[in-house]
């Protein structure tokens, strides 16, 4: 018997296959085979529902575990930031008791200061007056070594106070003419009784080439070279210790100096060169050491030489002693542009008679400023107070006022303010005014002169010559 597909038309049947044309039909053959096919399409079908379910299921256990997940970041990332605000709010605190602190220090330091230096201006005064007082060899001895403790004391207290400044970086570095012969015959002047009282020999150069003004800050450059002598002096137990001066190069309106203080004493040896510059370092830190010092000196050297874009550096050998050179560029006024100089004598700006308001609370000071007064025939008026001085001031006339800045009832500068604002309203004349001070800072200072004062004399005054000097800028 042929099968329906061996007919002509195969669609018709296949579908004859599939439906039949009743109960007797053919394609009843073909009841198992489909059974077959329909059972394995329906457990096809239950394992793709299954899969299907399982899928589901993993899909909603794992959106549980990311949601789980997420709610735990979401916690981890609350818990972060509030450490982190914790912790920007400690650091805040900290930073803020730091700052307190910084300000706490530097009014410790201004205090420390005024009470150094007030005592150490009498000590030094007074050193000064019995110098020229007659005193026999034996007493003269003794004052110098009173004056040079002063002089080494006042030396460790601006050294403390620099490194303070450089702390809270309020070192400034003032671009003026100066004169670099008369700035090292200055300086050596503190030397001099350091070596002469080690007998010391001190040898001093300056180029000729140098026949110009450097630009520049002249009281910066004078401690460089005073702390790099001193510390050569310090060092030198016999012998000799150089300062030499010169041209390394000059261009125009550019020059650089080079600074060389050698000396003869101890050495150092090579390994421990780089230690010298670090701050309250010292090379022998024993409790047995033979040389003084807090190891300040030449830390301080080094970052006024770096402040002015300079270099330095030490050559040394143990027994042979050391050279220090510090090289530091310059702008410079030219020969033909420097000011005529002025041969007039001084004493003609000197009158007889000067009439000077001294405002100062402390009577040690007090005391002598006055005899300094007296041996130049200047006629001194005081007052204990701020309130005393402005009252003074407005019922007298004087030539210049002497102003201390920390005193009771109205500090100095509050004084000068009130003398400025009378002079303003009453368009009196303008009296110089010279603060006579303990408060050394670069902020110190800048406060005086925005006060109205004209001029200031640091605390101790270390020579008469130095008050003279500074008043005699005003008299005329």
């Amino acid at each position: 018997m042929k099968r329906p597909c061996e007919n002509g038309n195969d669609s018709g049947n296949i579908f004859e296959k599939i439906i039949g044309f009743g109960e007797n039909s053919v394609h009843k053959s073909y009841y198992p085979e489909l059974q077959e096919k329909i059972t394995n399409l329906k457990k096809t079908e239950e394992e793709l529902r299954q899969i299907k379910n399982e899928l589901e299921a993993r899909v909603a256990e794992r959106t549980r575990e990311l949601e789980a997940a997420r709610a735990e970041l979401f916690e981890q990332n609350r818990l972060l930031e509030m450490k982190v605000m914790q912790r920007t709010e400690e650091f805040l605190l900290a930073k803020e008791k730091a700052e307190e602190a910084s300000r706490a220090k530097s009014l410790f330091l201004a205090n420390m200061s005024h009470e150094l230096r007030t005592p150490l201006n009498g000590i030094m005064g007074f050193s000064d007056i019995l110098a020229v007082s007659g005193l026999d060899d034996r007493q003269s001895e003794f004052n110098k070594i009173i004056k040079m403790s002063s002089i080494n004391l006042l030396e460790l207290i601006n050294n403390m106070f620099d490194i303070s400044e450089f702390e809270n970086k309020k070192i400034a570095i003032r671009n003026e003419p100066f004169d670099l012969r008369e700035l090292l015959a200055e300086a050596l002047e503190t030397i001099e009784r350091q070596a002469e009282n080690k007998k010391i020999e001190l040898c001093r150069e300056i180029s000729p080439e140098i026949d110009y003004k450097p630009i520049g800050d002249r009281r910066r450059v004078e401690q460089i070279i005073i702390n790099l002598l001193s510390n050569a002096v310090k060092f030198t137990s016999r012998g000799k210790v150089g300062i030499k001066i010169s041209q390394s190069f000059k261009c125009e309106n550019f020059c650089q100096i080079e600074i060389e203080v050698s000396d003869e004493g101890i050495g150092i040896s090579p390994e421990r060169l780089d230690e010298i510059f670090e701050i309250f370092h010292q090379l022998d830190e024993s409790s047995t050491k033979r040389h003084g010092g807090a190891g300040i000196g030449l830390a301080i050297v080094k970052k006024l030489v770096e402040l002015m874009n300079g270099d330095i550096f030490v050559e040394s050998r143990i027994g042979e002693g050391s050279r220090f050179i510090a090289k530091l560029p310059f702008e410079i006024i030219p020969t033909e542009k420097l000011p005529s100089v002025n041969t007039e004598d001084n004493s003609r700006r000197h009158p007889d008679s000067v009439g000077i308001l001294l405002a100062e609370d402390n009577d040690t000071n007090s005391l002598m400023i006055s005899t300094i007064a007296k041996h130049l025939n200047w006629q001194i008026t005081s007052a204990k107070n701020g309130i005393e001085a402005v009252a003074l001031y407005k019922n007298n006339r004087f030539d210049i006022i002497l102003m201390d800045i920390q005193m009771p009832e109205m500090d100095g500068i509050e004084a000068a303010r009130e003398i400025r604002k009378f002079e303003s309203e009453f368009r009196a004349r303008r009296t110089p005014i010279i603060a006579f001070t303990a408060y050394a800072t670069e902020e110190d200072r800048s406060a005086l002169l925005k006060a109205g004062l004209d001029d200031y004399i640091i605390k101790p005054v270390l020579s008469p010559e130095i008050l003279r000097s500074a008043l005699l800028k005003y008299l005329t």
